[in-house]
């Protein structure tokens, strides 16, 4: 134990260098920091004296310059970069999407003013022209009706000078709706005539919607999430020109539009055309909604005599014998409706689809009773339009629609009423394979059931007139026969077949239909030629020709190509 003592005391001193070197070290190595940091400092304060003094210079040479040398006074800014500047001084400088989101709207006020300036021009033009006496008297025979028996037609008791008038106001509707096609004054329809024929007992200019007394609790009923309109009524009355404008103007709640959205739908989720009862029993594929009862239906209805003579031209999938390139001489009502394929067959085990009927004016009457009769057959809450206000104001009809299921104006402009604030349809509204291959774009609308109602009742035959009366007026339900009063419908209740006067009166409007068709056709011929193609609307209208000239062939016992293709029609131009 003393050995392991002394052996620990003779190795103390040992240690103590050692810990005494490493000591010595440690301050060694602190005093070349202090050293090197010092020697750091001083050249940092030199670089640091240099840079001083250069700028000190800098700022001599330059007040030295400014005060000896005689430098010309810089001209003050312009009055432009005066307010650019200013706004950058606030904060409110204008970014670049700003200025140009500026620029197109100023650019648009532009147009705006020139395509004004352009209408008033084009009325003036119109006021100052005097009536072509020649084109008068050819198109007396689609406005003049001398009907002793029709003494409400009021272009009978219009003076050339009122005649022509009215004209301008017609004029001054079509360049509303932005309508730039060019037309003789003479072949319009004075406004007055139009107005009779749809307004007779209030002579106004505004449209007669139904159910609007139901958009206020309707909108409280349903989320602004799916909250929805879709169209319906029958064939050719005009549900895809409801569809496409509430499309192009209308905005729903949320920023919803249109069908991809599931606001402003294509139809109504049971069927546009089929019957009010598939409201509750069907559902078609296209489109599908989270809750059918959020979709307002829109029912378009339009006049029987006009919509009779349209069916009669292009049936679509009613099924009834008639001659569909003779409807000027007569509908074939004696022949019953036997087939309209609905798209469903039946409800249920019991209750099987009503697809006959006695004729088409009655399939008319029993497809718009459960509409118009909503309440008493459960089919609230809907919305009731007319076709021919779709035609002449659809601005004030898709407006009201619009605002009643929570929906504004999408259009830059918000007024309605504005040129600018609507999108008409100058294209006919109606596309794709079951629409018939006439196309009735918006300035052969207005041509069209712009002439006296008479002229369509003219067309028909004694028997025609005799089961109208029976399905209209003979109508037992008296609710059901208030439908015509109320959308403003005027009836004729002569049944006494067309006088041999009529008939030559029908038969002139039809060759100027005829002669019509073949310019139009003319005129895309030429567009197609100085072009080299084709548009749409032209392609439409060169197969209705080319189908006309396969039936005139087959009658002839020649059965060529019904139909050229594109390349053909080119290569023989």
């Amino acid at each position: 134990m003393a050995a392991g003592a002394l052996g620990s005391r003779a190795s103390r001193p040992i240690n103590n260098g050692i810990r005494n070197g490493n000591n010595t070290f440690g301050l060694n190595k602190k005093k070349n920091m202090r050293q090197q940091n010092t020697k750091n400092n001083k050249k940092a304060s030199y670089i640091s004296r240099a840079i001083f003094a250069l700028v000190l210079l800098m700022v001599i040479i330059e007040y030295v310059a400014y005060t000896s040398l005689t430098l010309p006074i810089s001209e003050p800014p312009k009055e432009s970069e005066g307010r650019y500047f200013e706004s950058r001084q606030k904060g409110k400088a204008l970014t670049l999407r700003e200025r140009m989101r500026k620029k197109r709207v100023e650019e648009k006020l532009r147009t705006r003013e020139r395509r004004h300036k352009e209408k008033q021009k084009i009325l003036e033009t119109y006021r100052n022209t005097s009536p072509d006496p020649a084109k008068v008297q050819k198109y007396d025979a689609k406005y003049k009706n001398i009907h002793t028996s029709t003494q409400t037609d009021v272009t009978n008791n219009l003076s050339p000078e009122e005649f022509h008038d009215q004209r301008i106001k017609t004029v001054e509707h079509l360049l509303h709706m932005g309508v730039e096609e060019d037309y003789d004054l003479e072949e319009l329809p004075p406004w007055s005539l139009i107005l009779d024929n749809f307004h007779p007992q209030t002579k106004d200019d505004e449209p007669i919607i139904l159910g609007l007394e139901y958009c206020e609790d309707f909108r409280k009923m349903h989320s602004p999430k799916i909250i929805g309109v879709g169209p319906a009524g029958l064939f050719s009355t005009g549900t895809n020109l409801i569809a496409n404008l509430m499309t192009f103007n209308c905005d729903g709640p949320l920023k919803r539009r249109g069908n991809r959205k599931k606001f402003s739908l294509v139809q109504v989720p049971w069927g546009k055309h089929n019957p009010a009862d598939a409201r509750f029993h069907h559902q078609v594929p296209m489109p599908v909604v989270e809750d059918r009862e959020a979709i307002l239906p829109v029912v378009a209805i339009r006049h029987p005599y006009t919509w009779m003579s349209a069916m009669c031209k292009h049936s679509y999938n009613t099924r009834w014998r008639h001659v569909h390139k003779k409807c000027h001489r007569g509908l074939g009502l004696e022949n019953p409706v036997w087939k309209v394929p609905y798209g469903f067959k039946s409800y249920n085990e019991t209750h099987n689809v009503t697809n006959s009927y006695n004729s088409l004016a009655h399939m008319w009457m029993e497809w718009y009773k459960p509409y118009f009769l909503d309440e008493k057959y459960n089919q609230t809450p809907r919305l009731m339009v007319r076709h021919e206000d779709m035609v002449y104001r659809p601005e004030k009809v898709v407006s009201r629609i619009c605002e009643c299921v929570g929906g504004v104006n999408s259009n830059p402009i918000k007024d309605w009423e504005d040129p600018d604030g609507f999108q008409y349809l100058e294209e006919g509204a109606n596309t794709g394979g079951g629409h018939g291959i006439h196309r009735s774009g918006l300035l052969t609308a207005i041509l069209k059931y712009g002439q006296p109602l008479r002229n369509w009742y003219d067309q028909y035959t004694a028997t025609d007139r005799e089961i109208m009366k029976e399905a209209f007026q003979g109508e037992v339900d008296p609710e059901l026969r208030n439908i015509f009063d109320t959308f403003q419908y005027k009836l004729y209740d002569d049944v006494a077949g067309p006088t041999p006067h009529d008939i030559i009166q029908v038969e002139r409007r039809k060759a100027m239909e005829e002669e019509k068709d073949e310019q139009v056709l003319a005129e895309a011929k030429a567009v197609a030629k100085r072009n080299g193609d084709l548009t749409a609307s032209q392609v439409e209208r060169l197969k209705a020709h080319n189908m006309k000239q396969q039936r005139k062939n087959a009658k002839k016992g020649n059965r060529g190509n019904p139909m050229h293709d594109h390349r053909k029609y080119k290569a023989a131009q």
